[in-house]
């Protein structure tokens, strides 16, 4: 019965990993700084996957890929992963993993918009009124003062506006890393497994931050991290729900179940996080938040659906 349903489960799964990585990533934030956090993540999944490779394909790297697809998989790294998670890592260290999540919830449709202006993707009057419940549900949720303080009760506005418009950069990150990876599909890369595009997007995306890390002077920093244990551990544990199982079960997902249905699946993880939250920190949603949220799904399932 369930391997009849494998994609689904698999797709379930992997927003409640997402969900528990995103708690996990925001509490090591708080000990050794979102972008530590963000850079070790990166270095401890990379060589994970490159094994995983191996098993799989015989090799380390993908073969056969075509330089043009290397590059926009490569851009695709640099802009999602490195540029887009280190915006998204500090704003849920500084809003908290329930808000944080949430605003990343407007990925979706920044990326439906992105392929119609860049791509030529047409939108569907279903996908319009998403975007529009989207937005809607986000305004809604971030209207409601006590649920911006949650987190953290000493919060500032200051603080608050800028744990948003990072959010938001973080969710924009990702909107163009995905744009780009289709771009590597019309390059030429349409016959690529899934995994391979994670190991060459993870590998740009991983030297990218430790490049950054380095120029930044932040290298000490960053090794100094490894020695604390309140963030060791969480991070371990982050790794392994997010860029490594999370990753994988999301391949497994979309492979054995539709696409559209596998995103909106996974897209669950702010609706995850209410409990979770309300658990591991005493979160108190109110009803403002819980229909701002589930107004926030509902619109990114409608903007997953293909014209």
């Amino acid at each position: 019965m369930i391997a009849a349903y494998l994609g689904e489960v698999a797709g379930i799964t992997t927003a409640l990993l997402w969900a528990f990585g995103t708690l996990l990533a925001a509490k090591a934030g708080r000990h050794v700084g979102s972008n530590a956090v963000n850079e070790l993540r990166l270095a401890i999944a990379l060589p994970l996957l490159l094994g995983a490779h191996t098993v799989v394909f015989g090799s380390p790297w993908p073969r056969g890929v075509a330089g043009e697809a290397w590059l926009h998989l490569s851009v695709s790294g640099l802009v999602g992963l490195a540029l887009g998670d280190m915006c998204y890592f500090r704003a849920i260290t500084l809003l908290g993993p329930r808000l944080g999540a949430l605003l990343m919830a407007a990925a979706p449709a920044m990326t439906a918009l992105l392929a119609y202006a860049t791509l030529g993707e047409r939108l569907s009057s279903t996908q319009v009124l998403g975007l529009v419940l989207t937005s809607t549900g986000l305004a809604l949720v971030l209207s409601d003062r006590r649920g911006r303080r949650e987190w953290n009760a000493s919060l500032t506005t200051r603080q608050v506006v800028v744990g948003v418009v990072l959010g938001l950069l973080g969710a924009l990150g990702q909107a163009l890393g995905n744009v780009l990876s289709r771009r590597g599909a019309a390059g030429g890369v349409l016959g690529l497994a899934p995994l391979s595009s994670v190991v060459i997007r993870m590998t740009a995306g991983t030297v990218s931050v430790l490049l950054i890390a380095l120029v930044a002077g932040r290298f000490r920093k960053l090794i100094a991290a490894t020695r604390v244990r309140e963030a060791r551990n969480p991070i371990l544990l982050a790794v392994l729900f997010g860029p490594t199982c999370g990753v994988f079960l999301y391949q497994v997902a979309i492979q054995r179940s539709d696409a559209a249905i596998a995103a909106i699946l996974v897209s669950l993880t702010p609706i995850y996080l209410i409990p979770i939250a309300r658990i591991a920190y005493g979160s108190r949603i109110t009803r403002t938040a819980l229909a701002g949220t589930l107004l926030a799904f509902a619109g990114t399932a409608l903007v997953l659906q293909r014209p």
